[in-house]
């Protein structure tokens, strides 16, 4: 696709247009070392569904039960702050959608707000910090990819919410 092509598409300025094709063909041309990609998919699939779609407060438990089975995004109180709560159905399938494309292109698909937020969960809630418990030169070299994961994914839009564990 042509970059007239995103113009014509969106409809909105030059600077705006240039922007998202950049974006987008980062995303068809970044390609991830097997380290890297392992790095990312070492988080199970169940834990990102958990930490991302369950309710925390009583009140919100009551209403919906313990997992966000609607369609929509929910906003719930806790701890004095706003957290999202996502439809648990849809985190399942950008969980598939995003594992399956590394596993077998090394490669990221178009990204969401879902997919970002799972991939924010697979280097924040990640155990592979941990590795160095097995060996320091696979620890070493699992950080330094997990930095290099992290660089890329920014470039992508992702935003982290714990990933400064892996600069120390």
């Amino acid at each position: 696709m042509s970059y007239q092509g995103f113009s014509a598409i969106f409809n909105i300025s030059e600077e705006v247009t240039f922007s998202i094709f950049i974006t987008l063909y980062s995303q068809i041309t970044m390609k991830f070392t097997p380290l890297e990609v392992t790095v990312i998919t070492d988080r199970p699939e169940e834990c990102i569904v958990e930490c991302s779609c369950q309710f925390y407060t009583d009140e919100m438990v009551e209403k919906y039960g313990d997992y966000n089975k609607t369609d929509e995004t929910i906003i719930e109180i806790w701890e004095g702050q706003e957290r999202k709560v996502y439809s648990e159905e849809k985190v399942w399938d950008s969980c598939s959608k995003v594992y399956h494309h590394l596993e077998k292109y090394r490669t990221l698909p178009e990204l969401d707000e879902i997919d970002k937020m799972v991939l924010d969960d697979c280097i924040s809630g990640s155990t592979m910090d941990r590795c160095s418990d097995e060996s320091p030169q696979y620890g070493g070299k699992v950080r330094a990819a997990a930095i290099r994961v992290i660089d890329k994914l920014e470039k992508l839009g992702v935003k982290f919410s714990w990933a400064e564990r892996w600069y120390s």
